[in-house]
């Protein structure tokens, strides 16, 4: 900014701060015209009277005012000979005015504007790039869309003729192998269907079968059994092992509630259903086999917790990150059982509420040492 900016900028700023104080003088000078002199000590404030519904209450008798103590306020006329000019809050508004027109020159950099931060300049470049590659994006989705459709696993698609037709086929659940499954020297064993099992994970269902190793040899036959699925990375919904769920299934779902505590179970296995149409794949997931296994899982992964000594279990609603706490756990309470439903011990018990049991024992210890009187 150049020095004669800089000089009009000050003489702005001297010019505005006299206006003002001429401003509050003039005010002050008005009501001290209409009231008496306040004696050295006296105060300035004046008490109205008020009706019981707050009006003001105006007296009949007016107070006369002396004609000594209303005068004229000095420097009225516009004129700078009979007063500094400072004194006039009429010729220094003017003043204003012409100087802040002739510096109207003045840019918006040299006044303090302040430059636009790199968060924001990064911002707008970023807006600015996704706008011109979405041509280019939609073309790309264009040409990646085909009339080819999914179809389920069971099925493939065999060349036959130069003809293309689609066909049975085994598919089986992946699992571990056991390294051998006989005596035998020589490891020749053959993969052959076994028992249908419904697999669900993050993608929906998958309708699939078990595989069954048969040694050529002694003709020995191996199976999957309940610790097979367990160290493969299955969890059974139920104990003959019909369907399986997925662990990493119920680590996104424990995740997605602790993030989420509103999110049911029913909107989670309805988007597992979602997954499994949108692959070209049939059925639904059951839900209260969901919640079952679940609930299994997560109290065996507590206890195997407590095993190798891992910390103990947080509750989220104690804990300072605070998660999700039910404000009509009594109204629950009631509503359980009033359904005549039999009563289920829970997993967690005396995890998170104390056992009734040791609620009474504390009870009676504490009557006990407490004299009555």
């Amino acid at each position: 900014m150049s020095s004669e900016k800089k000089k009009k900028m000050e003489a702005l700023l001297l010019l505005g701060d006299a206006f003002i104080q001429d401003l509050q003088k003039s005010k002050r000078g008005s009501r001290n015209q209409g009231s008496e002199s306040p004696s050295a000590g006296g105060s300035n404030v004046t008490w109205s009277k008020r009706d019981l519904d707050g009006q003001r209450v105006y007296s009949s008798k007016q107070k006369k005012r002396d004609s000594s103590a209303v005068g004229t306020r000095p420097c009225a006329i516009k004129t700078t000979s009979a007063c500094p000019s400072s004194l006039d809050p009429d010729f220094n508004l003017q003043r204003l005015k012409d100087l802040l027109q002739d510096s109207g020159g003045v840019e918006e950099e040299d006044v303090g504007h302040q430059p636009p931060s790199s968060w924001s300049m990064r911002q707008r470049e970023v807006e600015q790039c996704w706008q011109q590659a979405r041509p280019h994006n939609v073309d790309n989705l264009l040409s990646a869309q085909t009339l080819y459709q999914y179809i389920p696993p069971t099925e493939s698609v065999k060349l036959v003729d130069g003809r293309y037709s689609v066909s049975e086929q085994d598919s089986f659940l992946p699992t571990a192998f056991p390294k051998s499954i006989c005596s035998c020297e020589t490891n020749d064993v053959a993969i052959s269907v076994g028992r249908s099992v419904t697999l669900v994970c993050i993608n929906g269902r998958y309708d699939l079968s078990l595989p069954v190793l048969t040694c050529r040899h002694c003709s020995k036959q191996w199976g999957p059994e309940f610790s097979d699925f367990v160290r493969s990375g299955y969890w059974p919904a139920t104990m003959q092992a019909q369907t399986l769920f997925h662990q990493d299934l119920f680590s996104s779902f424990e995740a997605m509630k602790t993030a989420a505590p509103g999110m049911s179970r029913q909107a989670f296995t309805a988007m597992l259903d979602h997954r499994t149409k949108q692959f070209g794949r049939t059925g639904n997931v059951n839900v209260d086999a969901f919640q079952r296994s679940f609930l299994q899982y997560v109290y065996c992964k507590s206890e195997e917790g407590k095993l190798l000594g891992k910390d103990p279990f947080i509750c989220p609603a104690c804990s300072p990150e605070m998660v999700a706490v039910s404000v009509d756990g009594n109204r629950k309470l009631y509503r359980f059982q009033k359904t005549n439903q039999r009563e289920e011990p829970g997993f967690f018990d005396g995890v998170f509420l104390a056992k009734d049991s040791d609620v009474s024992t504390f009870v009676e210890e504490v009557r006990g040492a407490v004299k009555s009187t």
